[in-house]
């Protein structure tokens, strides 16, 4: 006859348990109100929250003109759908380059030179883009060649700046925050 003993348990079962005994550090509930009050108390958070919601809105808007321009100059779906994919090539490739670049600036030059790098870049490519909308008949093909060539311009150092140094300079910025701030 075979033995009555419960099996061995595995070691998935020992990490689940083990884990069951620990008790997780609750994330403290926030009412909306409270949240916006706590973010206005604290002048870095409120720093953060700017830089964060400033980019957002700006690539938001940009990024909106700027594909419809692209479907503008690319009718065919073909057309515009391999505009694209070349598109997002190039950002791969150039977000290496900004990734590379960008740990070398911040470690010779500091943050805030690496955290102001993004909005730098996509002003001075915003100006003329937004020249372009607000002052070109768009309706020629010359004029809206050079519109898409600069949202293009502004998209692409959007992106590549985003992902190779906003994001880490952003997430660099919740270092320095005590334990309640970086919770709440």
């Amino acid at each position: 006859s075979s033995s009555s003993s419960p099996p061995a348990a595995t070691s998935v079962e020992k990490d689940r348990s083990a884990s069951e005994g620990k008790k997780k550090k609750k994330k403290p509930k926030m009412s909306m109100k409270e949240s916006v009050q706590f973010l206005l108390n604290s002048e870095y958070l409120r720093l953060i929250s700017v830089l964060v919601v400033g980019y957002g809105v700006m690539y938001n808007f940009s990024e909106i003109s700027w594909k419809s321009l692209v479907k503008k100059q690319y009718p065919d779906p073909l057309d515009y759908q391999r505009y694209m994919g070349n598109f997002s090539s190039i950002v791969g490739a150039t977000t290496f380059v900004i990734i590379f670049c960008g740990s070398n600036i911040i470690n010779k030059f500091g943050w805030r030179t690496g955290a102001l790098a993004t909005p730098f870049a996509m002003s001075l490519v915003s100006v003329p883009f937004f020249f372009c909308l607000v002052f070109l008949n768009l309706n020629n093909a010359h004029t809206l060649n050079v519109a898409v060539s600069f949202s293009t311009a502004l998209i692409l150092c959007s992106r590549s700046f985003k992902y190779g140094m906003f994001d880490a300079t952003t997430q660099m910025s919740y270092i320095p925050l005590d334990v309640e701030s970086k919770v709440k």
